[in-house]
């Protein structure tokens, strides 16, 4: 975490979130309550509800109405959740609903995570103090009995799958991510 956390809500650098999500009542608000919570907003979170039949479409309509940077983007219900290709197809419709060239950063985010008020901020200081950098993410853990928080084991040597952080050049170098 970044010694210069602090709760500055902006930044000169803008970064985009989206998140497809299908069913998520159980977690969604959460995640809406830590994004709320960074110390840099982001510039928009596209969250493309992919055919919920729960209460998630309720749960972004409130979520919208608290916060302007959330742009919901409706997909029709397939009938049953789709993983991989389909979360990459949710996902390329929630990118083509903004200009990726109004942003210097992108992430995949999901829609089941609580992460810490500075996450953000501290992946763009990582991003700016090493112009190699292409994408990072932190580390998982998971909440088994109320406070204890165990490992998910993941290496050092890739931006994980549930908050992946890109540099927007990165993300169009590598051609989006693989529909599988």
């Amino acid at each position: 975490m970044s010694d210069s956390c602090v709760n500055n809500r902006q930044s000169s650098r803008r970064y985009l979130l989206v998140t497809p999500c299908r069913n998520e009542e159980e977690y969604l608000q959460i995640t809406i309550d830590s994004i709320g919570a960074q110390t840099i907003l982001p510039a928009c979170w596209a969250i493309v509800d992919d055919g919920s039949t729960d209460r998630t479409p309720e749960i972004l309509k409130a979520a919208c109405e608290k916060y302007s940077f959330i742009k919901v983007v409706p997909r029709k219900d397939r009938g049953a959740r789709k993983v991989g290709a389909g979360v990459i197809e949710a996902f390329n419709d929630g990118l083509a609903a903004v200009d990726i060239n109004d942003f210097d950063y992108l992430c995949k985010l999901d829609a089941d995570l609580g992460i810490p008020d500075c996450y953000f901020q501290s992946m763009i200081e990582r991003m700016e103090s090493d112009p190699m950098l292409g994408n990072i993410s932190g580390k998982t853990y998971i909440n088994v009995q109320g406070d204890k928080w165990i490992s998910e084991r993941m290496g050092d040597e890739n931006a994980i799958g549930p908050a992946k952080f890109y540099r927007k050049e990165g993300y169009e170098d590598i051609g989006g991510f693989v529909r599988q």
